[in-house]
Parts: structure tokens; sequence; C-alpha cells
């Protein structure tokens, strides 16, 4: 797919993942395709330009080529449908999540699965969607407070009064009383507490099981002390029981073949605050 100006858009990994990227081992995902082909003889097509529908212009459907040269169309599905990505789309990575602490200024401290945290400016949510973006985050803030009081571990301002949303809170943390808040799905991560991302390279669509140790490797599923193996074996062991633990419905399965996107990434950075720190680099 051509290069295009660049989107913003997020990206969904679990934590196991979220490590190996941040190592520079994981540099591509498989996401399964909504639209399947209707058979192996169909190819992805974008329709560039139309004089009908405008909506259509830059989608996807499935073209079966036939003719002698076989650049002809003999058929095509209706349905159309958008890329997940684009080749240059700037990725930001969804992961679990959860407020440690909060300011009067607006700031907000995030803890990470992996022990991680850092202070973001809490912005104006209204600019990823709608009124509603404000509504949601106060209640995350009011339910932080809720769970400090219900563990014991009082969330106090600067005057030594329990916080409120627009206080400044802080806890104490012993071994008998850890952070009290509740972690969040990382389907529900807001952009602006991202701390992880990358460029997008390239999307392909391919089918599931053409998968190869080297596309394993860059899936960050096999350990990395693995210098060789079969890759009917590392399938076995490794990559099926991954997909099949997060695709168990009939026709998305390892078994069943499914045509995924192949999305690949550079230059992984993390975001802190007011800096930048580049993790991984194409060379």
């Amino acid at each position: 797919m051509e290069k295009t100006e660049q989107r913003t858009r997020g990206l969904l990994l679990s934590t196991p993942l979220v490590a190996a990227m941040k190592r520079g081992v994981k540099t591509e995902t498989r996401r399964l395709i909504k639209h399947q082909p209707p058979g192996l003889d169909y190819t992805l097509s974008m329709l560039i330009s139309t004089t009908g529908d405008k909506r259509k212009e830059g989608k996807l459907n499935w073209a079966k080529m036939g003719g002698l040269d076989g650049l002809n169309v003999v058929h095509e599905t209706k349905e159309y449908f958008s890329p997940p990505y684009l080749v240059n789309d700037l990725l930001w990575i969804r992961e679990s999540w959860r407020i440690c602490n909060w300011r009067e200024d607006g700031e907000v401290e995030i803890e990470y699965r992996d022990g991680a945290k850092h202070w973001f400016d809490c912005p104006d949510l209204s600019v990823y969607g709608n009124e509603r973006c404000n509504a949601w985050f106060e209640r995350i803030l009011y339910q932080c407070a809720d769970d400090c009081i219900k563990a014991g571990v009082p969330c106090l301002n600067s005057d030594g009064k329990p916080a409120t949303f627009g206080g400044e809170g802080f806890y104490t943390f012993t071994e008998d009383h850890p952070c009290p808040t509740r972690w969040r799905s990382s389907r529900f991560m807001p952009q602006f507490v991202a701390r992880l991302f990358a460029t997008c390279t390239s999307i392909e669509a391919e089918l599931l099981q053409k998968i190869t140790m080297k596309g394993m490797q860059a899936e960050g599923c096999l350990p990395d002390n693995l210098i060789d193996g079969h890759d009917c074996a590392l399938i076995k062991f490794y990559w099926q029981p991954l997909w099949d633990s997060l695709h168990k419905e009939r026709g998305t399965r390892y078994v069943d073949n499914p045509t995924v996107f192949v999305i690949k990434w550079k230059d992984v950075q993390c975001k802190t605050g007011t800096e930048t720190k580049l993790l991984t680099k194409e060379v």
C-alpha cells in the first residue's frame, strides 16, 4: 500500500508483547481481516478513484483476476472496507494501565504493568470524541479515591485532607498497603497516557498459516535465546496456542487459516512527559 500522510492510530498489545516491543524483538503483528475473501484466488484491491460513490475511495475489497494477461477483474466483492492502518501511520500502543496519583494542576501519574510510572498533563478530553470523555475520566479519578478509601490507604491533598477530584493526591505505599487503585483495560486507554509509539512501515494481507520462524520471531512469541527450529514445531508450541487463545470462533482459528493483515513498524519511541527516547530503530 502506498505511503500517505501521517495519521495517528491506536494498536492494542498484551503486556508480554509490549515488553517484547520495547526490547526490539516484536516488530510486527497480525490482525484478523473481518471481511474474508470468497476464495483463495482473490486478492486485495484498493479503489483509488471513482466517478460514483466517493465514500468508497481509498477502501478495499476482494477481487478475482483473470483474462489472458491475468490483469482483468472477473469478479469482485461488493463490500468495501477500510484498512486498519496505512503506511506512515503513527501507532500509539494501548496497554494495561492505572492511575497512581493526581495533582491540582491537572497532572496524573500513570503506572504500567512493568512497574514504570510517568506523569502526564490531563488535556481537555473532548478533543478525542465528545464532552462525555471528560466526564468519563472524572469518574475514573473518583473511583481511584474510592479504591484508596476501601483499602484503608487514604489519598491526602496538600492540606492533609482526603483528596477528591481536582485535588492533589499522593499515596504512601508499603508492603502491607500497596497501590490500591484498579488496573484498567488496554481497550480503554486514552491516547494522552500512551507512552509507546512507532511508525507503520507496511501492511499486507496473507494467509495465517504462511507464517515462518522469522515471522514468529518478529511477532515476539518465541524465546529470545531460540536460535533455530522447525517451523511446524514452533507453530505448534508457540504460535498456534497464542493465536487460538485470542480467536476462538470458527473461521478465525489457526486451523481455519483465515486471511490476516501483517502490520510492521519501525522506530519505537517511549514518551514520558516532555522527553522522548528512541528504543529501537530500523537498520
